[in-house]
């Protein structure tokens, strides 16, 4: 339950401190899902890891708006792995929603 909770409330933080219009659905997505997966904390994410492996890990090409709607597992299990592999992920999220980054990141 508390990844639920800390998926939708970084979706209500970031409505409420930014203009959410200008931040891309898959962004708010990305963010969301970041923060869900480190609210399961490392026991109750490695299995959610391991259920829906995808390769290469951390695959920009799985992080986007045509896996976040069918696929739910994937975008979240390739986001953590993406802020996870990312020099300065934390920098990632500061900058989503300032609009300095967005999806697919490159």
């Amino acid at each position: 339950m508390r990844g639920l909770v800390a998926h939708e409330v970084a979706h209500a933080l970031v409505a409420q401190t930014v203009d959410a219009a200008r931040i891309a659905p898959a962004d708010h997505d990305f963010l969301a899902a970041v923060f869900e997966m480190d609210a399961y904390g490392e026991a109750a994410r490695t299995p959610l890891l391991a259920a829906d492996p995808v390769r290469p890990k951390g695959s920009r090409d799985m992080v986007n708006p045509g896996i976040c709607a069918p696929a739910p597992r994937v975008f979240a299990n390739n986001a953590w792995e993406l802020f996870r592999a990312a020099d300065d992920g934390c920098a990632m999220i500061r900058d989503i929603p300032g609009g300095q980054v967005s999806l697919p990141f490159k």
